[in-house]
This record gives C-alpha cells, structure tokens and sequence, in this order.
C-alpha cells in the first residue's frame, strides 16, 4: 500500500513495480457474472472493423462460449459506469489521466499475446481485476534487439514477436531478456515510459489501464 511519493520515486528512475494491496477500496466482484450484473448495460465503444459493439453482458457470454478464438477489447475506452466505479488508485485531485482503457477478454490458448510488443510514451498504471495475465517486459537499453518501428505516434509498435520470433529476420533478438510478470486480482503493475512490453491471457481477464504524462508528479 505505497503512498503517491512512493509510486512516484519508483516511477521517476523507470522501475517498474507490482503494487500490492491498493484497490480494496474498489469492491471489486468476485465473478464475471457479478461483473456483468452490475455493469452489463455498459456499452463498449470497440471498432466495429475488429468487432461488433458489445455490452459488457454480451461481451461476459463471449468470453464463456467464444474459446478457443481470442475475444478481447484490446484497450478500449472504460465505460463512464466502471470509471466511477474503478478511479485511479493513486494521484486524487492530480487530474485526470491521460489515457484510461479497459483490457477485457481472453486470448484463446493463450501461447500468442492479446497486446503485441510495443512501448509507450507515458507512464502506466494496469490494475488487475479478474483472471491473471502474463506481461514480459524488456527495459529501454534493449531497444536495438526488439525492432521497434522508426516512425510511430503515442506507442512505438515491434516487428519481433517474442512468442514465435523469426530469428531469420529478426537476429539479435536472440540477445533480448525479458522480465516476466504475473498480474493477480487486486495488483497493480508500474509501467515506467519507455519499457517495451507485451501481455498474455490464458483465461478471462479485465484489467484496466490508466495513463499519466511524465512531465507531471504522478506517473
């Protein structure tokens, strides 16, 4: 249960961290189905290209009968409901993030990640509600042997898929090292900027994202 000053100081020399003990406060349901009943007439704001817009209740009967294909939100904006709901644990009276996104599905198997290798441009906080994901994270210095693209917006995407990598084309990532996180219900992992990262979901998961710029006291 770290203070602001403490996530901050973690935060400001890029280390990330798993807090532990931080959103009791929330009253987070125990189950998908308390999930759905109480947020189930949210409607989620997904890109009708990828998938139809969906409730979460539709979305909670995806995730039970869809298997083995991925169904996932892949970062859509948090309905205005579970935002009340679920605040940012940390920084109160900080202002608002810059970015808040709601993680919600399961990745079929699981052996291939729901987000695909990338780094970000702001500070992360993901907060894990239900089910475990699988994060591998790979620190700045590391840049050269990921294959990063040259020209990107707010996340930099890789080439390399650490899950099936082509060492053919894609040679030095035989030098990379990953940091291998688990995320249970209840933690929260510090995601400093600039720290690549990629995430597996074996089984249902929701977690959400809150994003903070790295100018401001607050990550």
């Amino acid at each position: 249960t770290p203070s602001t000053e403490n996530v901050t100081q973690c935060l400001a020399p890029q280390r990330p961290a798993i807090v532990e003990s931080a959103l009791d406060h929330w009253r987070i349901p125990d189950s998908l189905e308390k999930l759905a009943a109480q947020f189930g007439e949210c409607v989620l704001p997904l890109d009708s290209r990828i998938v139809r817009h969906r409730c979460i209740a539709d979305l909670v009967s995806s995730m039970r009968t869809e298997q083995p294909e991925e169904v996932y939100t892949h970062g859509c904006e948090i309905p205005l409901a579970m935002q009340r709901a679920f605040p940012p644990p940390f920084f109160d009276g900080c202002g608002a993030p810059a970015g808040a996104q709601l993680w919600m599905g399961h990745g079929g198997t699981g052996s291939r990640p729901v987000t695909l290798l990338h780094r970000d441009n702001l500070h992360g906080l993901l907060a894990q509600v239900c089910g475990d994901k699988k994060i591998l994270l790979y620190s700045p210095d590391q840049s050269e042997w990921l294959y990063p693209w040259k020209a990107f917006n707010n996340s930099q995407p890789c080439y390399v898929d650490p899950s099936a990598p082509d060492l053919l084309r894609y040679p030095l990532f035989e030098k990379a090292r990953a940091l291998e996180v688990w995320l249970a219900p209840g933690e929260i992992l510090l995601n400093p900027l600039g720290w690549f990262h990629c995430v597996f979901a074996a089984g249902p998961v929701v977690s959400l994202s809150y994003s903070f710029a790295a100018e401001e006291p607050r990550p």
